[in-house]
């Protein structure tokens, strides 16, 4: 619940006499002001906040002097039932470290030897302090005169051991699952390296806070590892996309090539600072158009023609070739055959369907050629047993010549014509 401080109350009263219609301007009552118009006030009482690594702390104990002399110059309360004579000089203490990104602070009820913390400090930014309390008569926030100093014994305490180790286990802890695989390497990297640390002997708090600074930097950089995935994915839809907006339209509807246009410039001019949203709309976007490319259908008159093409190379004589080509000559057909019982059949499928045909009509020779190959390797398997038993009972002559012609065949060049 929030409570009116003293000027609150006073605010309060005079618009409720308002309301009710009994305000008076020459009434003292009704224009009462609060004797207090400021609500903070400095002191020149010197206090010390200690930073340590990546911690700052300030002991209460350094404004005990000021709340227990509140304390014994107040007037004490008759009937005391809610033991306000016992109550401390100070009601509340704040701890505040001011950097040039902002503030941070803490507040915690005065206890005479308490101690506020703050932790997660930046140890290369340069804070400064202030220490404030509120006076527990005048409800004014006094302002104490802080300096921030730094503890110069780096060495790390068993408790400070301690917490880093924790801090190491809540990191582990984390579902990191959804994230790069990028992100989640160098994460757990980060978290290894840490763990090395632990049993070191002489671990300073300034190597804890470099450890505990980089896992926490790596997790604040993990949103630009999904920017830098999905960047990535975009620049390889556009590879992909590359040849078939360099090539033109072609045989593609006027619809749907302008769309794919469209998102592929749109892709392709991305800021090199775009954030991840606009990346994924652009990749989206990219990835449709790409998918929805519809290339023109075929007319009556050109899948007529298609299957007279379709006939002719049925009726080719292919029975002087080697199996191997008439297996693939007679798929090919089929494969065509199949196409041009399509409803969706377009122009490209007929160009690349027929075209399929000539090429290996036009590759005869080479599979005659391999065919050959085969077997005069089979040939020279054969022979291979003679060859390396020597003449042995063989004429001379006959000997010679068969020498000749096997060595001949084994040094054949690999690309030697039919």
């Amino acid at each position: 619940n929030v409570h009116p401080n003293g000027r609150g109350n006073i605010f309060m009263f005079q618009q409720i006499i308002k309301e009710l219609g009994l305000y008076n301007p020459t009434s003292a009552i009704a224009n009462y002001k609060f004797v207090l118009n400021d609500w903070a006030e400095s002191n020149s009482t010197e206090v010390s906040v200690t930073q340590r690594g990546r911690k700052a702390s300030f002991a209460m104990s350094e404004v005990s002097a000021y709340a227990d002399n509140v304390k014994a110059t107040r007037e004490e309360v008759e009937d005391d039932e809610y033991g306000l004579n016992d109550r401390e000089g100070l009601m509340d203490v704040t701890l505040t470290l001011t950097d040039e990104t902002g503030k941070i602070s803490k507040r915690a009820a005065y206890v005479k030897d308490g101690v506020i913390r703050l932790d997660g400090l930046d140890t290369e930014r340069a804070y400064q302090a202030e220490v404030s309390a509120k006076h527990a008569v005048t409800s004014k926030e006094i302002i104490f005169t802080a300096l921030l100093v730094k503890d110069t014994n780096l060495i790390a305490t068993d408790e400070e051991k301690q917490e880093f180790l924790t801090e190491i286990l809540k990191a582990e802890e984390q579902d990191i699952s959804g994230f790069t695989e990028a992100f989640q390497t160098e994460y757990r990297q980060a978290i290894e390296e840490a763990k090395s640390l632990v049993s070191s002997d002489g671990l300073t708090i300034t190597q804890i806070s470099g450890a505990l600074n980089k896992i926490a930097a790596v997790k604040a950089n993990a949103e630009e590892y999904v920017r830098e995935e999905i960047k990535g994915k975009l620049e390889e839809e556009l590879s992909k996309a590359k040849g078939t907006y360099e090539a033109g339209q072609q045989n593609y509807t006027k619809e749907s090539w302008d769309a794919f246009v469209e998102a592929y410039e749109k892709a392709e001019r991305a800021d090199e600072a775009a954030d991840i949203e606009k990346l994924t709309e652009l990749l989206s976007e990219l990835q449709q158009a790409a998918g929805n490319l519809k290339a023109v259908t075929a007319t009556d008159e050109e899948k007529k023609e298609f299957f007279t093409e379709i006939s002719k190379a049925e009726e080719q004589d292919i029975s002087c070739f080697t199996e191997a080509f008439q297996a693939e000559y007679r798929k090919a057909i089929e494969e065509a055959k199949l196409l041009a019982s399509s409803s969706e059949l377009t122009t490209a499928q007929i160009s690349e369907a027929l075209n399929k045909i000539a090429a290996i009509k036009m590759n005869a020779e080479k599979y005659a050629r391999e065919e050959i190959k085969g077997k005069l390797k089979e040939e020279l398997s054969k022979a291979r047993g003679k060859y390396e038993t020597g003449q042995q009972k063989y004429t001379g002559e006959s000997w010679n010549a068969f020498v000749k012609a096997y060595e001949a065949a084994k040094g054949a060049d690999e690309t030697a014509d039919i």
